[in-house]
């Protein structure tokens, strides 16, 4: 629910302001008068002089006082947000799956914390529509059978387990697992519309595996899944580093780097096992 630049995640605590009239009411209604008995010693207290005096309603100063603290907190409950974001996820009204399609080899990892951010985005998105995980990483040695088919709580609680590998990633076997995933859950042929939505976040780099990434997203596409795909900034791309032996046995070092339009340039290091450094060398990619 939206007012102007204001949006509230949980509206239903918003029901409770119908609710203030109803309040004002009670804080101010009088309560009955009590019944009127004779007691001759009474009479003794009759000419004693009163020292204070209750009012019969409480005082229109605190009663709103107390109002504005219960519309406060009727607020509060319905969580408001100012400028709030577009959701990244679409089709809300169908609650179809959420897809992470998340590329964690060493090509990932200098863009790891900005992951983590996405990632917590996603999953708390997801929560709150109360949506299906499937996390998918891509590197061979975390495509395990715990990561598919989760909750979006879940989700949240495994950000800090998952963790970039020293490994290239396997889109393409990341893939048919994604797609026996869909199959044991959603027990329909698999030309039946899921309504999900499918976020790639991609390490940038290209592993000759378009062909198969085309037709697995197009077949998605079909079943009513939206395809997202975030990539790096190219002044960010992962740079790789070789050793080769030239002439007379020199170690030279070889820096491989994707094609961008950027240049590029900073030092090599040379460290040892104790973090010192041994010697350093500066590089200029154009």
């Amino acid at each position: 629910m939206s007012l102007g630049a204001l949006s509230f995640l949980t509206p239903l605590p918003l029901l409770g302001l119908i609710a203030l009239p109803i309040i004002w009411w009670l804080l101010r209604a009088t309560p009955p008068s009590p019944s009127r008995e004779a007691f001759p010693p009474t009479r003794l207290l009759k000419d004693l002089l009163q020292t204070q005096n209750s009012p019969a309603h409480s005082p229109w100063w605190l009663t709103l006082l107390r109002l504005i603290i219960a519309t406060l907190v009727i607020l509060a409950l319905a969580q408001p947000v100012l400028n709030r974001a577009d959701p990244l996820l679409e089709n809300q009204d169908k609650k179809g799956p959420l897809i992470i399609l998340l590329d964690n080899g060493w090509r990932a990892a200098n863009q790891w914390p900005l992951r983590k951010i996405m990632l917590r985005s996603l999953f708390e998105e997801a929560q709150s529509q109360e949506r299906l995980v499937f996390l998918i990483p891509t590197a061979p040695r975390s495509i395990s059978e715990g990561l598919e088919g989760i909750s979006a709580h879940e989700g949240v609680s495994l950000i800090e387990q998952l963790a970039p590998t020293a490994f290239n990633g396997d889109r393409a076997k990341a893939l048919t697992k994604l797609e026996e995933s869909l199959a044991r859950t959603y027990d329909q042929p698999a030309e039946t519309s899921i309504n999900g939505s499918l976020y790639w976040l991609s390490d940038g780099i290209d592993q000759n595996d378009e062909q198969v990434l085309a037709e697995t997203f197009t077949q998605l596409s079909q079943r009513g899944v939206k395809i997202n795909i975030v990539t790096p900034d190219e002044k960010s791309l992962p740079l790789g580093l070789a050793a080769r032996l030239g002439q007379n046995g020199t170690l030279y070092g070889v820096i491989e780097a994707s094609k961008t339009n950027f240049d590029r340039s900073g030092q090599i290091l040379a460290l040892s096992k104790r973090n010192e450094v041994l010697g350093r060398a500066a590089y200029d990619l154009k």
